[in-house]
Parts: structure tokens; sequence; C-alpha cells
């Protein structure tokens, strides 16, 4: 995201050089949706009175202490997005959590909760495995350290940029899958959501 945010003129040459109309189209709707993500992490953070972003453990050695504290933005990273400070606590962050990098290798790949703990398995039938923003009280460096804490995640943000009739097709193969796979108590959208899923 660094170098779109220096030179945008990179990732539109690159979508706009994709021979296929629709791969040019998906290309710009990918960027899109990457920026509303961040967007919509950031006003996460501001509503959450963020004071200052916390350094990951691997920040705090010698060779990164000058350095500005990062955010990390990798699609189905290990890396956590962001380690917030706020009034309430710590909040770790990820943008397109991803429990297993394995995960979206097999279409089949599933999250599910056994005794308490996020498990990987593979149920037949495809099953969305990224949801684009968690939001959980403490402070990990990783998915791994996240796992291993047995924590739950606080919240679960599916970003849909666009009106409900653009992405009601999402609703039982990825919104519904969220929240059975993380054991979430309801769900929220800036465009209203019809009474018979919520």
């Amino acid at each position: 995201m660094h170098e779109f945010f220096t030179d945008p003129r990179i990732y539109y040459f690159t979508e706009l050089s994709i021979p296929s109309d629709a791969g040019r189209v998906r290309g710009v709707k990918t960027t899109m949706s990457l920026i509303y993500e961040n967007w919509v992490a950031t006003k996460v953070a501001e509503a959450l009175g963020t004071r200052r972003l916390i350094r990951r453990s691997w920040e705090t050695i010698e060779s990164f202490v000058n350095r500005p504290v990062t955010i990390w933005f990798e699609q189905g990273g290990e890396t956590s997005f962001a380690i917030l400070d706020t009034p309430h606590g710590e909040f770790t962050m990820w943008l397109e959590f991803q429990v297993n990098p394995a995960i979206h290798v097999f279409l089949d790949a599933n999250i599910v909760r056994e005794s308490g703990k996020l498990v990987f398995v593979r149920p037949s039938g495809r099953r969305a495995v990224r949801p684009d923003i968690i939001v959980v009280r403490g402070r990990f460096d990783n998915v791994t350290d996240l796992i291993k804490s047995d924590k739950e995640i606080d919240l679960l943000i599916e970003c849909k940029a666009l009106p409900y009739g653009n992405w009601e097709n999402d609703i039982n193969e990825q919104v519904i899958q969220y929240i059975k796979q993380f054991s979430l108590g309801g769900q929220y959208s800036l465009h209203a959501i019809p009474c018979r899923i919520a």
C-alpha cells in the first residue's frame, strides 16, 4: 500500500494494463476495497480513542527502535496490522485476517471452534476464510500469539462499501459463515440489513 500512496499511478497502470475488461474492473475494485478497509480500520482506531501505536516485540530490537512504529498490511499475513494503545486498554487489529496460511490453498477450508480453540479443518464445500478486519483486546504480534492465547475475537468487520443489493449473494457464503465460525453475537452494516438474516 505504501507504493499506492507514494505514486498511485503504479496501481492504475498495473490494473489498467490487464488484458481483459473484466480483469481491469476486478483490479480497480480490489484496490478500492483495500482503501476502504484501511479507512474503516482508521475509523475503528479513532472510535477507540487510540493514543498511539505500540511496537510489536520484534520492533523493539535496536535496528528498529529509531524507526517509526509501523502498521503492517499483508493480505492473510501472520503479522498484526496494528497494536493500539487506547483509554480502554490495548487492542490488536488485523486486516484480511487469516488463521492459517494454507486456508486459501484449500477452497473447502474452514475455521471452527473446538473445545474453546480456533481450529483449521477441511469440511466439504467452500467457506469464507478471511474477514476484512478483526479487533482483539490485548497485544499480539501475530496470529500464532493470538491462537496460543485462546482469546476471543472482540470485533469482526466485513467491509461492504456497496449497497446491500450488490453483496446480498455473499450473505450465506461469507457473512453468516463468519458469525458461525467466530461465535459472534451479531452483525452490523453501514447499509440496512434485511431482518430475515439479522
